[in-house]
């Protein structure tokens, strides 16, 4: 397995080791404002807090892709955080 990792976001969060994913949410508005990894937050406090989608043991995520876009998808460029 490769991981590629590829910083993308604001200023409002910090970098965060690779880590076996227990649980993922999101705080989100318009855009992503914040994930929520393993019930710690990174990013900003904005936003309404999305479901928590809680991991059993067997259970594990094989793909991941995020797409950053800052006008309206119009330059939309994917970013492949998991492969």
């Amino acid at each position: 397995m490769t991981i590629q990792t590829i910083a993308i976001g604001g200023d409002h969060g910090s970098d965060f080791d690779i880590q076996a994913v227990r649980s993922i949410g999101f705080r989100t508005s318009e855009m992503v404002e914040a994930v929520l990894l393993n019930g710690t937050r990174y990013g900003d406090l904005q936003g309404k807090e999305t479901l928590v989608l809680d991991m059993q043991q067997d259970e594990y995520i094989n793909k991941l892709v995020v797409y950053e876009s800052h006008d309206d998808k119009k330059n939309e460029t994917g970013s492949a955080g998991l492969k």
